[in-house]
């Protein structure tokens, strides 16, 4: 193939930015979610609380993130099961992550 010209190269850099908001709040969404599940106060109906699909559907519309009524996407987040309370982690990691990429990186670029 050819390379790719410059400013395509450029258009698709600053495209990856395009929704980079929606997807931070869903990682805020996952890691809420993890925390209602697994943390110190669970919710449960058993409990007095909610179910997760209610709890599931709450934390989308409290964060503006797309959600499809009557879905049970989260009973196959199989990363809920393994982190157990700590997904935030993830979050965190993206953070620390541009933290260095912007000071020691783009800098010697």
């Amino acid at each position: 193939g050819q390379p790719m010209s410059e400013s395509k190269a450029r258009h698709l850099a600053l495209s990856h930015a395009d929704l980079r908001g929606v997807e931070v709040r869903t990682q805020i969404v996952h890691s809420k979610f993890d925390q209602a599940l697994f943390g110190e106060h669970p919710c449960s109906p058993s409990l007095g609380g909610v179910s997760s699909t209610e709890m599931w559907e709450r934390l989308h519309q409290e964060a503006n993130v797309p959600f499809a009524s009557g879905t049970h996407w989260h009973s196959r987040f199989g990363h809920l099961v393994t982190y157990g309370a700590g997904y935030y982690g993830y979050l965190y990691a993206q953070t620390f992550a541009a933290d260095i990429w912007r000071s020691a990186l783009v800098s010697s670029m």
